[in-house]
């Protein structure tokens, strides 16, 4: 038992080791490409506070570096959940961000399977149309 420990005890130091050494980051742009499911979150510091969840679907077109999006929002007050679709925004992205319409979010890919990335989540605090801080945070997989 107490060999077991020391062998994941190394495991362990080796894989923070090996982050630390390359900033824990991907040393290559991931790829977005396809239909992803996607499923997110939208808070915003306003006196009553503001909810928004989102279900459905987001697509990117990597040559075109557009993004696609459409399903369901739960959000207002009263809460009602209503269809939405909002077609061809730009995209583009690094090996710790993800840019969509131009709000950059700090994003974590999945491992590639045939070159795409498998999933990727990301998260930004911006400013809501009405000019409250807001945190957007997205989960979006291919598989």
């Amino acid at each position: 038992m107490k060999s077991r420990l020391l062998i994941l005890a190394a495991l362990i130091f080796a894989a923070s080791s090996s982050a630390e050494a390359d900033g824990g980051a991907p040393t290559s742009t991931p790829v977005l490409s396809g239909a992803y499911a996607i499923s997110g979150l939208f808070n915003c510091t306003t006196s009553g506070g503001t909810a928004s969840q989102i279900t459905g679907e987001i697509t990117f077109d990597a040559h075109a570096q557009t993004a696609s999006i459409k399903g369901y929002r739960a959000d207002g007050n009263p809460m009602t959940l209503t269809k939405f679709s909002h077609p061809g925004g730009t995209y583009s992205n690094t090996s710790t961000t993800l840019t969509l319409n131009g709000t950059v979010y700090e994003a974590n890919y999945g491992a590639p399977k045939n070159g795409i990335a498998t999933y990727v989540s990301f998260l930004a605090v911006d400013l809501s149309q009405e000019g409250h801080l807001c945190g957007d945070q997205y989960w979006a997989a291919r598989e």
